[in-house]
């Protein structure tokens, strides 16, 4: 009796003991997958969030003091005690769109109009998003030259929640204005012309779409791009390879599971609601 004993204590698990153990490992996988999900969906979520915001302020703005934060005319930012601009073509105007000073060739970069929108709505507190262009000696002042040093690029835009490289940025183009989301490496000192560097996934880049626009990234207020001085599609082969964002002839992002969700093929022009 005492040897059958001895045999029945070495004999290990049983298969229900190891099935019970193989059901909450299970269970704990995926309640980690899960979980890694709606962090995911959360993000974009968030990002979504303060991209509404940043327009609801916008447009706040605009009913309280007659014109857009940034480009509000010199005349009336100076009537309302705001930082007030020159006057001069995309210095403070008032024409409707958000520019970088009046030289072609840095419209779409950081400074002067670009820089100040930030400043009138950390100001009016009408957005709920942070003064990321600092006090206003940044503005105005130095918007003919530039905002910042190359080397200053990340305490000068606009943060988000995708990663520590991923900015908001507002340009206009075209006779429009547009944010640009996505990575910015550097600000030139001396024009305010942003490097662009691609800081989003094909996966992000497809969620964000949807939620906002139609999901394609050649159509509608949405656009997959790189380069804002340009706002035109990334587009590349068949929309499937390793480096690719956006395939523009299927319309489709380049969501592959195997790299979709994981490189930074993507970068975001979107257009603003209501203004």
């Amino acid at each position: 009796m005492q040897k059958s004993a001895m045999r029945r204590s070495e004999s290990g698990f049983t298969l229900v003991e190891l099935a019970i153990v193989l059901v909450i490992i299970g269970l704990l996988v995926g309640g980690v997958l899960v979980g890694q999900d709606l962090i995911k969906s959360a993000t974009i979520n968030a990002v979504i969030s303060q991209i509404d915001r940043v327009d609801a302020g916008a447009s706040t703005f605009r009913d309280k003091y007659g014109g857009l934060p940034g480009d509000l005319l010199s005349t009336k930012a100076t009537q309302f005690g705001l930082v007030a601009g020159t006057g001069a073509a995309g210095i403070g105007d008032g024409n409707g769109l958000v520019q970088n000073g009046a030289t072609t060739a840095n419209l779409q970069g950081f400074g002067s109009e670009t820089n100040v929108f930030w400043i009138h709505l950390g100001a009016n507190g009408s957005a709920l998003i942070p003064d990321k262009a600092g006090d206003t000696t940044d503005g105005y002042t130095v918007s003919t030259t530039g905002a910042a040093s190359s080397a200053a690029a990340s305490a000068w835009l606009a943060a988000t929640r995708l990663r520590d490289n991923a900015f908001l940025h507002i340009y206009a183009l075209n006779g429009r204005n547009y944010y640009f989301l996505g990575g910015i490496s550097a600000i030139a000192a001396t024009t305010g012309i942003i490097s662009p560097a691609l800081a989003i996934t094909p996966v992000e880049a497809f969620n964000i779409d949807s939620k906002k626009d139609d999901g394609n990234g050649k159509t509608g207020t949405v656009i997959a791009t790189n380069d804002p001085t340009t706002n035109t599609v990334i587009s590349a082969g068949t929309g499937t390879a390793t480096t690719e964002c956006f395939n523009a002839t299927a319309g489709v992002y380049d969501t592959n599971p195997t790299y979709g969700a994981t490189n930074l093929n993507c970068n975001l022009s979107i257009r603003p609601s209501g203004w």
